[in-house]
């Protein structure tokens, strides 16, 4: 049976113990928990080229699995991934502590089951934002050319270039990728927006074909559709339908760099370049992101 839609048993709580901290919150697993989440992700055609790297990973206690508990919820500050309709296995990366979690609902149903493809793919894409953040020199060299790729399809989309080159465009993802690391378990200041919205007027009005006040507008809603996000997820989603028309390009950049499209909101890619990666780990593995493994 396709992995697709395989359902794997999963270890209900056995002998469960605090194998972590965030933000004062202690995270439970055991051993039982590692071993059955190593045998899932074996088992799924995603991560099985790399399952003995996981293993080094959890070994290393870099990747930890946990049960998910109410408490998580109360952390605000780290964006929790969940996967379409599967709400019980989710996960993020903590920056502050450089620690993959991904945790897991031993109430997945009445029989304790779980979705090998949907663990697989929040453990990859965890995976990918901690490895840009632990050597965002490495990184940047492995995806540069998809980045660039994706970033000027995207501008392109909101600020009309014609098709026209932009000789920035490298530099200005070098620069979205700078933004990452300052708001890494921070968030995105005041500050740090104006700057933002500065550099970008500065290197593509340039090469827009959109008159002066239409670029102004598109630029400040950039902005503002980041600092709805920055304040809360409530306020984005409130927000969003006001500014479809920065967000949907995201979804067309992903088609055309890498020939499908995001299954969650597209609106990290404006500030957190590794999200693209993440996301397109989801589209279509390659072997520059099992490399980063190694």
């Amino acid at each position: 049976m396709s992995d697709v839609i395989q359902q794997e048993f999963f270890a209900l709580p056995v002998a469960p113990h605090v194998v972590a901290k965030i933000d004062g919150e202690p995270l439970y697993g055991s051993k039982t928990l590692n071993f059955m989440f190593l045998q899932s992700l074996a088992k799924a055609s995603i991560t099985k080229p790399v399952v003995n790297d996981i293993r080094k990973l959890i070994k290393e206690k870099t990747v930890i699995p946990c049960w998910m508990t109410k408490g998580v919820r109360k952390i605000r500050k780290f964006v929790i991934n969940e996967k379409g309709a599967i709400r019980h296995i989710a996960g993020f990366y903590d920056p502050n502590s450089k620690k993959v979690i991904i945790l897991v609902d031993n109430h997945i149903n009445k029989w304790g089951f779980a979705s090998n493809k949907v663990l697989a793919e929040i453990t990859i894409h965890e995976c990918i934002h901690m490895f840009a953040d632990r050597n965002p020199t490495k990184f940047y060299s492995a995806f540069k050319n998809d980045l660039n790729k994706f970033y000027y399809a995207y501008f392109n989309e909101i600020f009309d270039f014609g098709g026209k080159p932009v000789k920035e465009m490298e530099n200005i993802v070098r620069f979205i990728a700078s933004i990452e690391r300052k708001v890494a378990g921070v968030g995105l200041s005041n500050a740090l927006l104006k700057r933002y919205y500065n550099y970008l007027n500065k290197h593509l009005r340039k090469y827009s074909g959109l008159k002066g006040k239409e670029f102004d507008k598109k630029l400040m809603d950039y902005i503002a559709i980041m600092k709805f996000y920055s304040k809360s997820v409530p306020m984005f989603l409130n927000a969003r339908t006001k500014y479809i028309h920065i967000l949907n390009p995201l979804q067309k950049a992903y088609q055309s760099t890498f020939g499908g499209v995001s299954d969650t909101i597209p609106i990290q890619e404006l500030f957190v370049v590794s999200e693209v990666i993440s996301v397109s780990s989801e589209i279509k593995m390659r072997s520059s992101i099992y490399k980063m493994f190694r």
